[in-house]
């Protein structure tokens, strides 16, 4: 790289990764990402580490694409390695894109955070283990939920919103003990 000719790797790595974090929108980051492959490998953990889905996206077609592509596969390979960077997946979709967001889910080998705030989910969004997952917030969910599935058994933090009918206390009773690691509520 020769802006950084001299300079030692691990200092010029950290210089990018410092503009990388400047700013909120991730415009620097996505702007190093064009510099060379080098420097894409260091800002994508930055670009990939949080994936918002919206009802009022902007692009749809340009997630769409992003999704399938993750999901595929064969992947590309910058999408490949974003399976190891998400660090955060929030999703407030009324539809999970033709089922798959469940598999989007279960690629996300370092996912630490879930937020699932939309009605219309099934328990396939639940059936992976993901030993990283620490924290949860689930809302507007109609039907009974398993906390004994998979998907739980390493969270921490669990937040439920909207989620009250007539048999939830007697589900949370017998379920919440199911979660091994569970400590927030």
């Amino acid at each position: 790289m020769v802006v950084f000719k001299n300079a030692p790797i691990d200092l010029a790595r950290l210089i990018v990764e410092t503009a990388a974090l400047s700013d909120w929108s991730l415009c620097t980051a996505r702007a190093l990402s064009c510099v060379s492959r080098e420097v894409q490998l260091w800002s994508d953990q930055f670009l990939f580490q949080n994936i918002v889905i919206q009802e009022e996206g902007a692009a749809p077609g340009a997630m769409l694409r992003f999704i399938d592509d993750f999901i595929s596969e064969d992947p590309s390979p910058r999408i490949g390695r974003a399976r190891a960077y998400i660090k955060t997946f929030s999703t407030k979709q009324e539809e999970d894109y033709d089922g798959r967001i469940p598999k989007f889910i279960s690629l996300c080998s370092a996912l630490e955070s879930l937020c699932i705030w939309s009605l219309e989910h099934d328990s396939s969004y639940f059936s992976t283990n993901i030993p990283s997952l620490r924290k949860m917030s689930l809302a507007s969910f109609d039907y009974p939920l398993s906390f004994k599935m998979p998907l739980f058994q390493a969270v921490t933090h669990l937040e439920l919103a909207g989620v009250m009918t007539a048999g939830w206390p007697l589900i949370w009773n017998a379920d919440l003990s199911s979660m091994p690691s569970l400590t927030h509520l």
